[in-house]
């Protein structure tokens, strides 16, 4: 009997163990990250680093919904106080998208790490995947300008606040692995597109989280169902924005720079003329050099 109580309590302290080391993982602290080759020798790209645990529901094989992120450290010596941070969200309409695309890395988030930014690009869950309504998605409200009542389909509410919580884990996993990555948490810029940029709004703007400070948004096409709920003093909002964008309308950015106009924050606004939606690739190749300055005149 002392024999089967004996070993009773060693299978025990081995499922604490065990169940310690899921939590590590779950939470990005301690796994080893695996490297992935850009061909460029100006940074170093982590691939698939656990920042939050396994959503429920999801399917086994489904990492797009899953809580990972790539980190896309500079090869360069970190500045005093460490890397500034840029946070980038994919979109996809909740349903779809991924943090790397076929060639296994986000070309603009490589550039802005070539420039010398920590970037982490976030995968979360997406919920229009998994909960559907006939007819309602995010072009659906957003196609046709601002909605009327001010706010839009329960459904892309909750897509968006689900997607708003798993990057405030991202800020969590940023602040918890900071010195180990040589991160600088006074300088977080988030940016996203489409869907990435309604979950970054609502993260800077409406989320009230206390993790840490947001320093700028940089918002590619996206949108909120009510402007007027953006209260000074908030973040410096970058637009990039197709005025031929048939999924998310352009009203959406002019809505933006009337709203931070009004209360007095910052607000730089780029109109891309005979552009449509998802000018991912145009971002990419003309304008991070843009962003980096923008992001430069408020270190």
């Amino acid at each position: 009997m002392k024999k089967l109580f004996a070993l009773g309590l060693l299978l025990f302290a081995a499922a604490l163990s065990c169940g310690a080391c899921e939590q590590d993982e779950a939470t990005g602290i301690g796994s080893e990250p695996k490297t992935f080759d850009t061909g460029s020798d100006k940074l170093t790209l982590y691939k698939d680093i656990r920042y939050g645990g396994v959503p429920g529901g999801i399917r086994s094989d489904d990492r797009s919904s899953d809580r990972l992120l790539d980190l896309y450290i500079p090869t360069a010596a970190a500045p005093e106080g460490g890397y500034p941070v840029f946070l980038f969200v994919h979109g996809g309409g909740f349903a779809g998208g991924d943090k790397s695309d076929k060639t296994g890395y986000n070309s603009i988030c490589k550039n802005m790490a070539e420039r010398g930014y920590a970037v982490v690009s976030m995968n979360y869950y997406l919920t229009m995947k998994y909960e559907k309504e006939p007819g309602v998605s995010c072009s659906s409200e957003m196609k046709n300008g601002l909605p009327a009542s001010g706010e839009f389909h329960p459904l892309v509410q909750r897509a968006v606040r689900n997607a708003s919580d798993d990057a405030t884990l991202v800020l969590e996993w940023i602040r918890k692995n900071a010195e180990k990555y040589g991160l600088d948490t006074g300088f977080v810029a988030v940016c996203g597109g489409s869907a990435g940029s309604m979950t970054v709004l609502h993260l800077a703007y409406l989320s009230g989280q206390k993790v840490l400070p947001v320093k700028a948004v940089v918002n590619l096409w996206g949108g909120m169902e009510n402007p007027s709920k953006i209260e000074a003093p908030a973040p410096p909002m970058l637009i990039y924005h197709g005025d031929q964008d048939a999924l998310i309308h352009v009203d959406y950015a002019y809505a933006f720079k009337q709203r931070m106009n009004e209360i007095g924050c910052r607000v730089e606004l780029h109109i891309l003329k005979g552009k449509g939606h998802a000018q991912y690739a145009y971002i990419a190749k003309y304008c991070t050099g843009e962003i980096d300055e923008f992001l430069k005149s408020l270190r």
